[in-house]
């Protein structure tokens, strides 16, 4: 009960967020200046105060790095090998995209198992991979001319996975 009750944060958030687009209680044209805020001075505020305040030695997060770098080569490896394949495109990368909170995990957690990680490092690893993309991203991929909409509309499938997803790994992991 206590994992499902954490989510309510995010449900509130994201019904907020609509909420705001459909009253439009802030006015699009507003969000502009606070996009160009965010890109271009608090997203690299917080991953610099992040960075120099987080302990990455080797001898503390030895495996779960390595696991961790595992997982990407296999995801990129699959991202490669579906480019090469050709499938539909960029509506095919969307939905895998969109599921990734479903694979990534499961990669990541046959990969802990095989290098021994405890429990508490297996989680930890899994929800760097089941968790949502950024939302800052959003900013980022409007800001650079992305497809920010695309984003928008992956980002939401992704949180709403994961809703469901998060508490079951903290379960399965942890009890």
């Amino acid at each position: 009960m206590t994992l499902a009750l954490s989510v309510l944060p995010l449900v509130f958030i994201i019904a907020c967020g609509y909420l705001f687009a459909k009253t439009n209680i802030l006015p699009k044209a507003d969000w502009k200046g606070i996009e160009t805020l965010s890109f271009r001075v608090l997203i690299p505020a917080i991953l610099i105060l992040t960075i120099t305040h987080t302990d990455l030695s080797l001898g503390r997060f030895g495996g779960v790095m390595i696991a961790l770098l595992l997982t990407w080569a296999v995801l990129a490896a699959l991202a490669a090998a579906e480019q090469f394949i050709g499938t539909q495109g960029l509506g095919v990368m969307a939905v895998a995209i969109a599921l990734h909170p479903l694979i990534a995990p499961c990669i990541f957690a046959a990969l802990a198992v095989l290098l021994g990680l405890n429990a508490v490092q297996t989680l930890a690893g899994v929800l760097v991979f089941a968790a949502p993309a950024a939302s800052n991203g959003f900013i980022i991929a409007k800001q650079m001319g992305g497809d920010a909409d695309l984003y928008a509309d992956v980002l939401t499938w992704q949180t709403l996975l994961c809703l469901f997803v998060l508490p079951i790994w903290a379960y399965v992991l942890i009890g």
